[in-house]
């Protein structure tokens, strides 16, 4: 798992004073504290690699109006619009956030959305309907398309499972068990 945690984009610049509209990633909407410092990705020539939160306000669900001290101005916000923001997942503030988004007190359908709550799966036991252990989530992979399950047998062998809404048949919080109807020959690609 990356030590880094995408946690919104940045769209358009707002304001001569390079402030800039920030949409959040699926799940993770939060007021971003002040001193809060990000990582910008893909790098863009002559503008900040990292900022610091100086301001966060909200201007719509899940759309914050950011101030970073390193952008001064409506130009280097320009510069900036299309980045990623990227946190550390050991940011105690980061940290604070996801610990609270947990799959017992979460919307399930928030697994099949593309938001880090899928993430939440890591150590899931995953069985059949009828109750055979396939294995246990070892890795999480979410992308913009699908998110894939890494499901390990206790023989290490690996099974990539897309996560989607049709394969689930049950999800225990309290157990950490994740019931699946899988396609027959999926297990043996």
């Amino acid at each position: 798992m990356s030590d880094w945690i995408n946690i919104a984009q940045l769209i358009a610049p707002k304001h001569l004073s390079g402030g800039l509209v920030a949409h959040s990633a699926a799940g993770l909407f939060f007021l971003w504290p002040a001193g809060l410092k990000l990582a910008l990705v893909p790098p863009v020539l002559d503008t900040p690699r990292s900022v610091t939160v100086v301001s966060a306000t909200e201007e719509h669900p899940g759309e914050l109006l950011v101030h970073f001290k390193e952008v001064p101005d409506y130009e280097t916000a320009n510069r900036l619009a299309g980045c990623h923001c990227l946190a550390r997942r050991d940011d105690p503030t980061i940290a604070q956030i996801l610990q609270k988004q947990t799959l017992t007190d979460a919307d399930p359908t928030a697994l099949f959305d593309g938001s880090q709550m899928a993430k939440s799966l890591l150590g899931y036991s995953v069985r059949t309907v009828e109750g055979k252990l396939i294995g246990v989530v070892s890795e999480v992979s979410i992308t913009e398309f699908q998110t894939t399950l890494t499901v390990t047998e206790p023989s290490d062998t690996e099974h990539l499972v897309p996560l989607v809404e049709e394969f689930v048949v049950a999800l225990d919080p309290q157990r950490k068990n994740l019931t699946m109807s899988l396609p027959d020959g999926l297990l043996d690609l």
